[in-house]
């Protein structure tokens, strides 16, 4: 299993960079450009690595990969179409939502979610509670995709923290599928970072934020219900879209995006601190106590003050 995941892990960062170099060569001769200038199925690369290791998992473990292999390709065609005809909000937010209760009503054992989650609720409506805030959370992971680069490289950060938390954990093992799975997708990531880094102006599309915001979420839930890491960790790892999201309601913000389209720097050091930030804080979310809360808030906190900083207005030369 160890040399199967590594060489899928790697191919999968193979065809999403080799994809991804595609669209943008098909997209100089064509007039598939979104906003931007950027192509509008710009995540394809990520998709396609993501399914291959989903083919991956599903040879080993059937269910839920296989349900998750069709929900997820059907996110990704949904995307692709909102972004080539400009669906409206209300249909983008319906999908999703109906795709997200397909996928966490029949995928995730909701009894065992209810027992980590500490939430003593009946199945529907703590399926509601789930829909809603993945749905809330895949809308601000989204937003991201207008800053090249960002989305991808959280996904990245958050995928490969979680699998050092499962394995930390001692409930996971080299040896099981569901970890590569992580691993591969974050590979995906990685092979689309390689042409999306600024001053690229390369976006992943609805194309690439649904399918991508499917899926973490989906492994940020089985990941949870099978014990690799808590809740709170979860929280943790996904506090950016969060902190962007709540950071977009303040003038200082607005031009964040147009900044770090080419601002490679400072793009470069949101990553960095972003990771220094988050790691220590997801260990200690994993302590309980006090720190159950404390780290998840600490974490928005500081994410949303670097989002801040993000959307500082480069100094004047002298």
């Amino acid at each position: 299993m160890l040399v199967a995941g590594f060489a899928f892990s790697a191919l999968a960062a193979i065809v999403s960079f080799v994809a991804t170099a595609l669209v943008l060569r098909q997209a100089r001769q064509s007039s598939t450009i979104g906003a931007a200038g950027s192509p509008l199925a710009g995540g394809l690369g990520i998709a396609l690595g993501g399914v291959l290791v989903t083919l991956f998992v599903a040879y080993h473990a059937p269910w839920p990969a296989a349900l998750v292999l069709l929900v997820s390709l059907f996110a990704a065609g949904f995307g692709y179409l909102a972004d080539r005809r400009a669906l409206g909000r209300p249909w983008r937010l319906g999908v999703t939502a109906l795709l997200l209760a397909l996928l966490i009503g029949l995928g995730i054992p909701l009894f065992l979610l209810r027992t980590e989650t500490g939430i003593a609720l009946p199945a529907p409506v703590l399926l509601g509670i789930v829909v809603i805030g993945a749905l809330g959370w895949i809308s601000a992971f989204a937003r991201m995709d207008r800053i090249a680069g960002l989305a991808a490289s959280q996904a990245a950060l958050m995928l490969s923290a979680a699998a050092a938390l499962a394995l930390f954990s001692g409930r996971a093992s080299l040896d099981q599928p569901g970890l590569w799975w992580m691993v591969g997708l974050a590979a995906a990531s990685g092979g689309f970072l390689v042409l999306a880094w600024p001053p690229a102006r390369l976006a992943m599309g609805r194309l690439g934020t649904s399918y991508l915001g499917l899926m973490l979420v989906f492994l940020a839930l089985n990941g949870i219900v099978l014990g690799w890491f808590d809740p709170q960790q979860a929280l943790v790892l996904g506090a950016v879209p969060i902190a962007l999201a709540t950071a977009d309601l303040l003038p200082v913000q607005r031009a964040a995006p147009a900044i770090l389209r080419t601002d490679k720097r400072r793009m470069t050091a949101w990553f960095l601190a972003s990771l220094l930030v988050l790691l220590p804080l997801a260990g200690l979310a994993g302590l309980g106590g006090p720190w159950t809360f404390l780290a998840p808030a600490l974490a928005l906190l500081a994410t949303l003050a670097l989002a801040l900083w993000m959307g500082r207005p480069p100094a004047a030369p002298q």
